[in-house]
């Protein structure tokens, strides 16, 4: 199943979906913040796509690891 979200600005869910973010990072400038709590994405075989394709695209990726769950009061401190 696939749908999309629209209130964090939006978050996109399904299979595939990982792929789409170049796309549309790209609306929002050359930048990428992504902020996880601990370490599972960097263990994970999404990171290196992820460092790859920001790459590829000219962005800049920057990751912010959190212990627990990250609160939007976190992201935007």
């Amino acid at each position: 199943m696939k749908f999309n979200y629209s209130a964090n600005p939006e978050l996109c869910f399904g299979p595939g979906q990982f792929k789409q973010l170049p796309e549309l990072a790209a609306r929002f400038g050359n930048h990428i913040l992504v902020v996880t709590g601990g370490q599972s994405l960097k263990a994970g075989p999404h990171w290196p796509i992820l460092k790859r394709e920001c790459s590829r695209h000219g962005f800049t990726l920057h990751h912010a690891p959190i212990d627990g769950e990250p609160t939007p009061a976190m992201v935007d401190g």
